[in-house]
Order: structure tokens, then C-alpha cells, then sequence
């Protein structure tokens, strides 16, 4: 009389199949909710030098001494999610001058002239190693950059005082 209804081995219109695996409705908030925060989480915030720490003596190797005549080097690292675990090394005409971290600056005298600034990862075996910039110091003026390391490269970004000091 009844006859038995035979189920569908088809997904329903209420789950996703994800892979091999099934997946409801609520699990897939659940992703979507990650991928989300993944990609918020790699946004870098600009912060001023006044929201960041500097450097700490003991990873401050060179060009620490304020000569009269000498420019000044100003390096902010952004806030970014990519490369928060590891120290950038910066360098001044090849030579090792400090080491930042996540939401650090570091002010360095340096004598006039052409400088070659560099910022690098610790390990040669990541993809992105760094970035370097050629600058022209005057005396007694101060240069800004910023260390932005979105998108899985390290950029060494020249900046203003205004951005490095004001927040937006």
C-alpha cells in the first residue's frame, strides 16, 4: 500500500559538497567567516612612529651616532599579518644595521652621500627576500620609509614625515 520513498544520494540544495566530504549550511559560514578574517588579517595597517616601539639597542648595529652634517634614516615596519614572526634585517651600504620587528622604527644617523638601504628576511629559502632603495642624503635632513610586507614581498617604501608622524 505505502510504498517506501528511495533517498537521494544527490546533495540537497541545504549542504555543499566540499571536496569528498560533505558540508551544512552552518559550516559553510564557518568558512566563508575564515576566509574572511584571513584576508582582513593580511591587511597592513600604516601606523605613525608614535603607535610603533623603537628598536631596541641590542638589534641596532651601525649608524647610531648623531654627527653634525650627517642625514637621517627614519624606518617604520607596518603592521602587517605576512612576516610578523621574523625580524627584518636592514642594511646600509651592505652593511648590517638593524634588525626590526613586527611594529618597530629605528632613526639612524648616516653621512651624506649616495646610500644604498636594504631590507631583507632572515632566510634565503622564503620566496620573497626583500627590497632595497638608493638614496641621495643631503646634511641635516631626515628620510622616511616604510617596511610593507603585503602580498608576500617585502617592499621598502619611501614615505613622508607628514604619514610617519600623523595618523590618518
Amino acid at each position: 500500500m505505502f510504498r517506501k520513498q528511495r533517498r537521494s544520494r544527490q546533495p540537497s540544495m541545504k549542504s555543499v559538497v566540499i571536496g569528498s566530504g560533505r558540508q551544512t549550511m552552518p559550516g559553510r559560514v564557518l568558512i566563508l567567516t575564515i576566509v574572511a578574517l584571513s584576508v582582513v588579517g593580511c591587511a597592513t595597517t600604516v601606523p605613525t612612529m608614535a603607535e610603533l616601539q623603537p628598536v631596541p639597542e641590542n638589534r641596532v648595529f651601525a649608524n647610531q651616532l648623531q654627527t653634525e652634517g650627517n642625514a637621517e634614516l627614519a624606518v617604520l615596519r607596518d603592521k602587517s599579518f605576512s612576516g610578523s614572526a621574523v625580524d627584518y634585517r636592514l642594511f646600509v651600504d651592505g652593511k648590517l644595521s638593524a634588525q626590526l620587528a613586527w611594529g618597530e622604527f629605528v632613526i639612524m644617523s648616516l653621512p651624506a652621500g649616495e646610500r644604498i638601504i636594504e631590507i631583507r628576511h632572515p632566510s634565503p629559502l622564503v620566496g620573497a627576500i626583500g627590497d632595497s632603495a638608493t638614496l641621495r642624503a643631503e646634511p641635516n635632513v631626515t628620510y622616511y620609509y616604510r617596511v610593507n610586507s603585503d602580498s608576500g614581498q617585502i617592499r621598502l617604501l619611501r614615505t613622508t614625515a607628514e604619514s610617519a608622524m600623523t595618523p590618518p
